[in-house]
């Protein structure tokens, strides 16, 4: 029993299309560049599942990213913000709250994040089972 990582690249229509693990590591380490999402900010998928001798069993998790490639189909790192949610643990003696963390990690959110809907989901589940 273990955990698998299932990844999909989603069309323009939402259809999943399954990325092999080995290659979108080599992908994420500049060593294999995607042509066919050149220009592009493509919507990934991350499905999470059990698997029992190989086979899935359960779905634990989809999450969605939005990934950005150059005219080379390179992925751009978006780079993480400057995001501090505990600053307001060890700056409770000040009146003023800052919120510059958590405006930054909402603005890295929606440009670089989605919400997995209903039916992608089942898509995606339907073609992990099929």
């Amino acid at each position: 029993m273990g955990i698998r990582v299932y990844i999909f690249s989603l069309d323009m229509a939402e259809e999943p299309r399954r990325i092999p693990l080995a290659k979108w590591e080599r992908v994420i380490n500049e060593q294999e560049y995607l042509p066919e999402f050149s220009g592009q900010s493509i919507k990934i998928a991350y499905a999470y599942i059990e698997v029992v001798n190989r086979e899935p069993v359960y779905c634990h998790r989809i999450e969605g990213e939005i990934c950005h490639f150059d005219e080379q189909g390179k992925l751009i790192d978006p780079g993480l913000p400057s995001i501090d949610l505990l600053s307001d643990l060890y700056n409770h003696h000040q009146k003023v709250v800052d919120l510059s963390a958590r405006i930054n990690k909402r603005r890295y959110d929606e440009a670089n994040r989605w919400s997995v809907s209903q039916r992608v989901l089942q898509k995606i589940v339907d073609t992990i089972w099929k």
